[in-house]
């Protein structure tokens, strides 16, 4: 039985020492492996397999873009403000993000003078 590389790429990843990296590596594979066993008249189902795997993605990685750059600013922000434990936020706004968000720039204290 001849087997296609997603199968083993997937079978070797399910097998490996970082499961994490198994959905979103074997996603991937299966859609570049359908793209290039596509023929001419597939073209516009994998155009459509295209945007739809950007969107997939975008709504994926747009969200944790903007959660870690939230975290990042609430840390330097604390610390430019004197706060004792700017970690402490940042473990609340990364669990609530948005409510956590307002209530560090409503709750925060004065910025220190330099």
């Amino acid at each position: 039985m001849r087997r296609n590389v997603a199968d083993v790429i997937v079978e070797k990843l399910m097998n490996g020492k970082k499961p994490w990296l198994c959905a979103p590596i074997a996603a991937a594979t299966l859609f570049w492996a359908n793209v290039a066993q596509a023929g001419p008249d597939d073209a516009k189902a994998a155009g459509g397999c295209a945007v739809c795997g950007g969107g997939l993605a975008t709504m994926i990685l747009l969200p944790l873009i903007i959660q870690v750059a939230f975290l990042v600013w609430v840390v330097k922000d604390a610390r430019a403000r004197g706060i004792e434990s700017p970690l402490g936020w940042m473990v609340f706004v990364f669990f609530v993000p948005l409510i956590g968000i307002l209530v560090y720039v409503f709750s925060r204290p004065p910025l220190k003078a330099q």
